[in-house]
């Protein structure tokens, strides 16, 4: 008899919070992340189960989410107190 296995590699989800300074929403030399800023993924894995994952920014405004498993998410970001978000998809960044 044949007896079949799946397997899947768990994601990695991550990059930087910075300041948009000219507020263009392309990542321009000069401009900082952002620390403490907290990082949300959710939705539903592959295998039905719900899937709600934390991660803050470091002091350099990096975050990283991983063991994702493969499903359907969304990211969210608390905007810090203070701050606006820029529009997305803008360009290439200059980093």
């Amino acid at each position: 008899s044949n007896i079949d296995f799946g397997v899947f590699r768990p994601s990695t989800i991550g990059d930087f919070v910075w300041e948009d300074t000219n507020g263009n929403g392309i990542q321009d030399a000069g401009e900082i992340g952002i620390a403490n800023v907290e990082m949300t993924i959710s939705g539903i894995a592959g295998d039905g189960n719900n899937v709600s994952l934390i991660a803050t920014t470091n002091s350099q405004g990096l975050y990283n989410i991983s063991d994702v498993p493969p499903g359907n998410y969304t990211l969210t970001i608390e905007v810090p107190n203070g701050y606006n978000l820029t529009s997305g998809f803008q360009g290439n960044d200059s980093l």
